[in-house]
């Protein structure tokens, strides 16, 4: 029963995926979302169970809803905004549409009590979010306006300038400084961890660990982090502390208060990740390019392997060189 009724949404979202193209699918499949959880309550579906407002709306959608049940699928997923909570007015015709379909089912379902219907309505929602909003995600890769007559410290700038804005600072700084430690030292294996992934989980010394240097990496210092470069320092580590060049002076003189200011060193991560990509690059243009790509393509790669959030991942230009791979 649940591969009929997965098909039945497939079936439902393709038909109106060809009436409305993109514009305002997404919406869309947030009403589906929010339907199935009616479904999980009451069967059959009325119009008075799942809409408002004269049967103008769908009752109870929002950006905020759909999210918290994409997030029962894909722990992490970013929220996918205001936008996709709105009724448009494409969205009840297809909502009754969805509706009138999953009735029209009722000799099978009738009988089904909740624990039953909420299994069915599980597989329903998780393809929605394996399929529509997947795409939805991928489709809001990270954009940064990069420029390569400016310098490496700039385009990294611009990277994380675009993070910020969506509130994705965090994990993305942290994947360019794996993936720049990646590029300097092929032949280590640099730990690749979700963002959400506490050092003191894994019984870390920091985010990254080359040789005997702990690196730690974050865009709000805090005094969580100090304690954690003390205890590096404590066990003999050398000890790095990587934070936006805005943050930096911040960031050292609270290592100074902390009597830390000879034993740890914070470093700005645009020229961190950027100066280290022009030696890569041995100060060339063209093999700028050609590297600027790489740490994008290292970048992305990270991501995919340790993160759930598409999101994450940075829209590289088309015409950026290759050059020797």
């Amino acid at each position: 029963m649940e591969g009929r009724l997965v098909q039945v949404v497939a079936d439902w979202f393709e038909s109106e995926r060809t009436r409305h193209g993109r514009t305002r699918i997404i919406g869309i499949a947030n009403g589906a979302l929010v339907l199935l959880e009616y479904f999980r309550a009451t069967y059959p579906l009325r119009p008075e169970d799942y809409t408002s407002r004269g049967g103008t709306q769908v009752k109870g959608l929002s950006g905020r809803r759909g999210t918290d049940i994409i997030r029962r699928f894909r722990p992490g997923a970013p929220s996918i905004g205001t936008e996709a909570g709105r009724t448009s007015r494409g969205t009840i015709p297809a909502i009754r549409q969805l509706a009138g379909r999953l009735n029209d089912l009722e000799d099978e379902l009738g009988s089904l009590g909740a624990e039953d219907r909420g299994r069915l309505a599980d597989a329903m929602q998780r393809w929605v979010v394996e399929n529509p909003f997947a795409e939805y995600f991928e489709r809001q890769k990270l954009q940064p306006a990069l420029d390569v007559r400016q310098t490496s410290v700039f385009n990294i700038a611009m990277i994380l300038s675009a993070a910020q804005r969506r509130n994705q600072a965090g994990p993305v700084a942290q994947h360019l400084v794996g993936a720049k430690l990646a590029l300097r030292f092929p032949d280590r294996d640099i730990d690749n961890y979700g963002y959400s992934t506490a050092d003191l989980q894994l019984n870390r010394p920091g985010d990254f660990v080359v040789a005997d240097t702990a690196f730690h990496v974050t865009v709000t210092p805090s005094s969580g982090v100090m304690d954690r470069c003390r205890g590096n320092v404590a066990q003999g580590y050398r000890t790095v502390l990587l934070v936006p060049e805005s943050k930096r002076e911040g960031a050292r003189q609270m290592a100074e208060s902390e009597g830390l200011s000879d034993k740890v060193a914070v470093l700005g991560i645009e020229a961190f990740v950027g100066q280290n990509l022009e030696e890569i690059a041995g100060f060339g243009q063209t093999q700028f390019e050609s590297d600027l790509r790489r740490l994008l393509e290292t970048y992305n790669d990270r991501v995919r392997r340790a993160e759930t959030d598409p999101s994450l991942l940075i829209e590289i230009p088309h015409n950026l060189a290759r050059g020797n791979q």
